[in-house]
């Protein structure tokens, strides 16, 4: 599964953020036109390369945006019912000592990318 965080620009001077999940965009936020966030993520950018602080070449709006990302993924998560984030997925198989023996793929919460 590939999740790709991007942004495109509105005509505004807004960037608008997006989570590419399993073929659909999900809205996460809008910010104001940064060139160097533009150049980080207009191509999109891996949600596994995102978190790494390296990537953002101590560029400060970058990592403002960076910082920003993961809160608005919970929010997508809670609302839509995703598992986006490998700590949300996880957070399933660590609750109880009974929930180990759960058949998951069974359960009623998306896991996985069916589509992908």
């Amino acid at each position: 599964m590939n999740t790709i965080i991007s942004c495109k620009e509105n005509k505004r001077g807004l960037h608008s953020f997006y989570v590419n999940f399993c073929g659909k965009d999900y809205y996460l936020f809008s910010q104001n036109y940064h060139t160097g966030v533009n150049k980080y993520f207009s191509s999109g950018v891996s949600l596994h390369k995102v978190f790494d602080m390296k990537t953002a070449k101590k560029d400060h709006c970058i990592i403002k945006t960076i910082t920003k990302v993961r809160p608005y993924i919970k929010y997508i998560e809670k609302e839509y019912g995703l598992k986006i984030l490998e700590e949300t997925k996880n957070k399933d198989l660590n609750k109880g000592f009974y929930n180990h023996r759960k058949d998951y793929k069974n359960s009623k919460y998306i896991d996985y990318c069916l589509d992908c």
